[in-house]
Protein backbone atom coordinates (compact mmCIF):
# COMPACT_ATOMS: atom_id res chain seq x y z
CA UNK A 1 0.00 0.00 0.00
CA UNK A 2 2.34 2.08 1.15
CA UNK A 3 4.54 3.80 3.89
CA UNK A 4 2.00 3.23 6.22
CA UNK A 5 2.48 0.45 8.71
CA UNK A 6 -0.67 0.67 10.97
CA UNK A 7 -2.58 -2.34 12.58
CA UNK A 8 -6.10 -1.92 12.50
CA UNK A 9 -6.73 -4.39 15.62
CA UNK A 10 -4.89 -2.74 18.00
CA UNK A 11 -5.75 0.86 16.50
CA UNK A 12 -9.74 -0.30 17.00
CA UNK A 13 -8.85 -1.53 21.16
CA UNK A 14 -7.14 1.99 21.68
CA UNK A 15 -9.69 3.87 20.12
CA UNK A 16 -12.10 2.06 22.56
CA UNK A 17 -10.29 2.39 25.44
CA UNK A 18 -10.12 6.07 24.94
CA UNK A 19 -13.88 6.31 23.90
CA UNK A 20 -14.33 4.70 26.93
CA UNK A 21 -12.02 6.77 28.84
CA UNK A 22 -14.04 9.99 27.36
CA UNK A 23 -17.31 7.99 28.44
CA UNK A 24 -18.78 8.45 24.84
CA UNK A 25 -20.14 4.80 24.77
CA UNK A 26 -23.92 3.86 25.19
CA UNK A 27 -22.68 2.36 28.55
CA UNK A 28 -21.26 5.68 29.96
CA UNK A 29 -18.79 6.03 32.27
CA UNK A 30 -15.39 8.22 32.05
CA UNK A 31 -15.03 11.56 31.71
CA UNK A 32 -18.64 12.36 31.50
CA UNK A 33 -19.68 10.37 34.53
CA UNK A 34 -17.30 12.05 36.71
CA UNK A 35 -18.12 15.31 35.25
CA UNK A 36 -21.98 15.10 35.79
CA UNK A 37 -20.71 14.01 39.30
CA UNK A 38 -18.20 17.31 39.66
CA UNK A 39 -21.41 19.30 38.69
CA UNK A 40 -24.06 17.67 41.36
CA UNK A 41 -21.23 18.46 43.87
CA UNK A 42 -20.72 21.80 42.77
CA UNK A 43 -24.64 22.39 42.66
CA UNK A 44 -25.00 21.02 46.28
CA UNK A 45 -22.10 23.62 47.01
CA UNK A 46 -23.96 26.35 45.40
CA UNK A 47 -26.81 25.30 47.40
CA UNK A 48 -25.87 25.78 50.54
CA UNK A 49 -23.73 28.73 50.01
CA UNK A 50 -24.81 31.57 52.46
CA UNK A 51 -23.11 34.09 50.77
CA UNK A 52 -23.81 35.94 47.73
CA UNK A 53 -20.01 36.27 46.80
CA UNK A 54 -19.64 32.38 47.34
CA UNK A 55 -22.75 32.06 44.95
CA UNK A 56 -21.04 34.07 42.25
CA UNK A 57 -17.72 32.17 42.41
CA UNK A 58 -19.57 28.85 42.14
CA UNK A 59 -21.35 29.74 39.42
CA UNK A 60 -18.26 31.65 37.83
CA UNK A 61 -16.37 28.15 38.96
CA UNK A 62 -18.98 25.80 37.83
CA UNK A 63 -19.10 27.34 33.90
CA UNK A 64 -14.96 27.25 33.64
CA UNK A 65 -15.04 23.68 34.73
CA UNK A 66 -18.36 23.08 32.28
CA UNK A 67 -16.28 24.52 29.05
CA UNK A 68 -13.21 23.15 29.73
CA UNK A 69 -13.95 19.62 30.45
CA UNK A 70 -17.13 19.39 27.28
CA UNK A 71 -13.89 20.86 25.24
CA UNK A 72 -11.46 17.76 26.20
CA UNK A 73 -14.47 15.66 25.97
CA UNK A 74 -15.61 17.32 22.42
CA UNK A 75 -11.52 17.19 21.50
CA UNK A 76 -11.23 13.78 22.32
CA UNK A 77 -14.40 12.46 20.68
CA UNK A 78 -13.08 14.29 17.58
CA UNK A 79 -9.42 12.30 17.81
CA UNK A 80 -11.27 9.20 18.29
CA UNK A 81 -13.40 9.67 15.30
CA UNK A 82 -10.77 10.44 12.96
CA UNK A 83 -8.75 7.97 13.50
CA UNK A 84 -11.40 5.58 13.36
CA UNK A 85 -12.48 6.80 10.21
CA UNK A 86 -8.52 7.24 9.17
CA UNK A 87 -8.38 3.77 9.88
CA UNK A 88 -11.00 2.19 7.90
CA UNK A 89 -10.19 4.42 4.70
CA UNK A 90 -6.92 2.67 5.43
CA UNK A 91 -8.00 -0.35 5.67
CA UNK A 92 -10.08 0.56 1.89
CA UNK A 93 -7.48 1.32 0.46
CA UNK A 94 -8.03 5.27 -0.12
CA UNK A 95 -4.69 6.75 1.53
CA UNK A 96 -5.22 9.93 0.36
CA UNK A 97 -8.58 10.36 2.20
CA UNK A 98 -7.13 8.56 5.18
CA UNK A 99 -4.17 11.40 5.52
CA UNK A 100 -7.29 13.99 4.66
CA UNK A 101 -9.44 12.48 7.57
CA UNK A 102 -6.31 11.83 10.26
CA UNK A 103 -5.56 15.72 9.34
CA UNK A 104 -9.41 16.49 11.23
CA UNK A 105 -8.11 14.96 14.41
CA UNK A 106 -9.29 17.15 17.45
CA UNK A 107 -11.20 19.80 15.05
CA UNK A 108 -14.62 19.39 17.00
CA UNK A 109 -16.25 21.51 13.93
CA UNK A 110 -16.17 18.36 12.07
CA UNK A 111 -18.24 16.35 14.65
CA UNK A 112 -21.38 17.96 13.07
CA UNK A 113 -22.62 19.12 15.84
CA UNK A 114 -24.03 22.34 15.15
CA UNK A 115 -26.19 20.66 12.41
CA UNK A 116 -27.64 18.23 15.30
CA UNK A 117 -28.60 20.99 17.55
CA UNK A 118 -29.66 23.25 14.89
Amino acid sequence: MSSWDIDPVGISIALTNVQTDLGAGEEGGGLSESAGRVDDQLDRALMTAKSALVEVELMRFMNQVQTQTSNIFLHGLSCVTAAGEATQLYIDGDQEMALESQKTAGNIENLGLEEEAG
